[in-house]
C-alpha cells in the first residue's frame, strides 16, 4: 500500500514537471519569438537610422547645391547688370567721343576757312593803298565772347593802326600793327586819323591822353562791343 502511494506521488510529480516542462519551453519559445522580433525591430531602427542618415546627408548636399544655385544666380544677375551698366557707359563714351571729334572737326573746319577767309582778305587788300587810323578805345580779343579772338588784333586807346581796305559786312577791318602782326580790327574800336590835325581844338576836354581822338559823350557811358565777325 505504501509502495502504491509512494508511485501516486511520485506519477504526480512526474505529471508536475511534465507540466513544469511543458510551460518552460512554450516560455523558452515565446523568449525566442520575442528574441526575433526585437532583432527585427532593431535591424530595422538601425535601418532606419541609417536611411535617416543618408536622407540628412542628401539633404544637406541638395542645401548647398541650392545655395550655390542661388549665389550663382545672384552672381549671374549682377553681371548682367554690371553688363548693361557698362554697356550703357560705353555708349555714352562714344557718342561723347563721337560729339567730341565732330566738333573738334567742325572747329579745325571753322578756324581753316576763317584763316583762308582772313589770308584771302589780306591777300586782296594788301595791294591797296592802306590808311592810318588810331584805337580810340582799349580793346583785347580774348576778354570778349569771340569765337576765334587769336585772328583779331589787340588795341591800346591812341594807338595807331594800318588798315587796309574797306570794311567788310559784319564791321571788321583787315589791319596790322606797327610791329607786323596782322589780323581783323572792329570798326567801331578805331577812326581814320584825320590829315588836317593842326584844325583841332586840343584843349576840348573830350579830347584823350594823346590829344589825337574825340571821346563822345555817349561813348563814355556805353561803349558798343556789338560788332562780330
Amino acid at each position: 500500500m505504501e509502495m502504491m502511494n509512494k508511485n501516486i506521488r511520485l506519477a504526480e510529480k512526474n505529471s508536475r514537471l511534465c507540466g513544469q516542462m511543458h510551460w518552460t519551453e512554450n516560455v523558452q519559445a515565446e523568449n525566442s519569438d520575442v528574441k526575433r522580433k526585437l532583432t527585427r525591430v532593431a535591424e530595422e531602427r538601425n535601418s532606419a537610422i541609417q536611411g535617416t542618415g543618408c536622407l540628412q546627408t542628401q539633404l544637406e548636399d541638395a542645401e548647398h547645391k541650392l545655395k550655390t544655385t542661388r549665389e550663382m544666380s545672384e552672381r549671374r544677375q549682377q553681371l548682367e547688370k554690371e553688363h548693361k551698366e557698362t554697356k550703357v557707359t560705353l555708349q555714352r563714351k562714344e557718342k561723347e567721343d563721337e560729339f567730341f571729334c565732330q566738333s573738334s572737326q567742325t572747329e579745325i573746319k571753322r578756324e581753316h576757312k576763317a584763316m583762308q577767309l582772313f589770308q584771302a582778305q589780306v591777300n586782296n587788300n594788301w595791294d591797296n593803298n592802306y590808311r592810318t587810323f588810331i584805337a580810340r578805345y582799349n580793346y583785347n580779343p580774348f576778354d570778349g565772347p569771340c569765337e576765334q579772338p587769336e585772328l583779331e588784333l589787340p588795341l591800346t586807346a591812341g594807338q595807331c593802326v594800318y588798315v587796309f581796305g574797306e570794311v567788310d559786312e559784319a564791321g571788321w577791318y583787315v589791319g596790322e600793327l606797327a610791329d607786323g602782326t596782322r589780323g581783323f580790327i572792329p570798326s567801331n574800336f578805331v577812326e581814320v586819323l584825320d590829315d588836317n590835325l593842326e584844325n583841332k581844338n586840343w584843349n576840348d576836354s573830350h579830347y584823350d591822353i594823346f590829344g589825337l581822338l574825340p571821346i563822345l559823350e555817349e561813348d563814355e557811358e556805353d561803349l558798343d562791343l556789338g560788332v562780330r565777325r
